[in-house]
């Protein structure tokens, strides 16, 4: 048990993160695709923020099956304030058109390096692009395995020809609208949409944080917003296989 001076300090504490947590709700997180499905946990277990979610429910397979982030979106409007959370339309929804104007200010992500963001959905086995090509392949392996002249390619998807077609998805997602498939391949981003991204995410977002540094930066999450650090923190929900990073 806390001693009365550690009390006082931890409750100080607390009373600083609130209005933070205040200003900036509601929260709408950016889900830069493989950068952070687990994020979603630290957001909704945020005191205040998800006060309807069942005890014990997080955002994995154990708790809502094999596309937990799909059926988390779906049961979201009903477990959690939307006066604190802006419930996604989608798993990786744009923040182009109206909808920079409706979220800056309010945005929270987790950035990954590229190369690594990449390579993690080239070996995703929700794709398959290196298994073998078949009559029975997935829309996602259909719409991308195709060469630079949109004809699609007669073997596997190496990574080298996989990844200039996820080249700047982070920046694609925070300066065009539409649907997913707008950042997940479509036109290169150009050099004006980056400059553009850069600017946003310097003026528009209430917290960053860094893939590759998880732990400090749910610390500082934890900071900034409150809550409790719980295990379900430091989880990875979609844990790689061996090999499957740059």
């Amino acid at each position: 048990p806390l001693d009365d001076e550690s009390t006082a300090l931890v409750q100080r504490s607390a009373s600083r993160r609130q209005p933070m947590l205040q200003a900036a709700a509601p929260l709408k997180y950016l889900h830069v695709p493989k950068s952070g499905t687990s994020f979603w946990n630290i957001v909704i277990q945020t005191d205040g923020i998800c006060p309807d979610r069942p005890a014990g429910m997080i955002v994995d397979e154990a708790s809502l099956g094999g596309h937990p982030e799909a059926s988390f979106l779906m049961m979201c409007p009903a477990m959690c304030d939307q006066k604190m959370l802006s419930c996604n339309r989608s798993p990786h929804e744009e923040m182009g058109g109206e909808n920079w104007t409706r979220y800056k200010g309010h945005l929270v992500a987790m950035f990954r390096d590229p190369r690594q963001r990449i390579c993690s959905s080239y070996y995703d086995p929700e794709f398959d692009f290196v298994g073998d090509v078949t009559a029975e392949a997935t829309p996602f392996w259909r719409l991308r395995a195709k060469g630079a002249n949109g004809v699609p390619l007669p073997h596997r998807m190496s990574l080298q020809e996989y990844a200039p077609q996820r080249f700047g998805d982070a920046t694609k997602q925070l300066t065009r609208f539409g649907s997913s498939l707008v950042i997940q391949g479509g036109e290169p981003a150009t050099a004006e949409e980056s400059r553009l991204a850069t600017a946003r995410v310097r003026e528009g977002f209430a917290f960053v944080g860094i893939t590759e540094e998880w732990s400090l930066s749910v610390c500082l999450f934890r900071r900034m917003f409150g809550g409790q650090c719980m295990p379900s923190d430091f989880e990875d929900m979609r844990p790689h296989s061996p090999g499957e990073t740059a």
